[in-house]
C-alpha cells in the first residue's frame, strides 16, 4: 500500500451500495459481528474520490480484534 501512497488505515468494511436500504442492512450486520471496545481516531480524510478513512491509535482492543 505504501508503494501506491496509501497511508496506514483501518478498513472496517467495503461496500458498494447505491441504495440507502442496502447500506443500512450491511451496517446492521457489521454492528452484530463486532465486539465492544474503544477506538481513538487521530485523523479523518479522503483517499481517492470515494474512500473516507479514519486513522486509529493502536490499543489493546484493536490488537485483540486483529488476533
Amino acid at each position: 500500500m505504501t508503494d501506491n501512497h496509501v497511508p496506514p488505515h483501518l478498513t472496517i468494511m467495503s461496500v458498494e451500495a447505491r441504495e440507502e436500504k442496502k447500506l443500512t442492512e450491511v451496517m446492521e450486520q457489521l454492528e452484530r459481528s463486532l465486539t465492544k471496545g474503544q477506538i481513538q481516531l487521530v485523523s479523518v480524510g479522503v483517499l481517492l474520490p470515494y474512500v473516507l478513512y479514519a486513522a486509529p491509535v493502536l490499543n489493546l482492543y484493536l490488537e485483540d480484534m486483529i488476533e
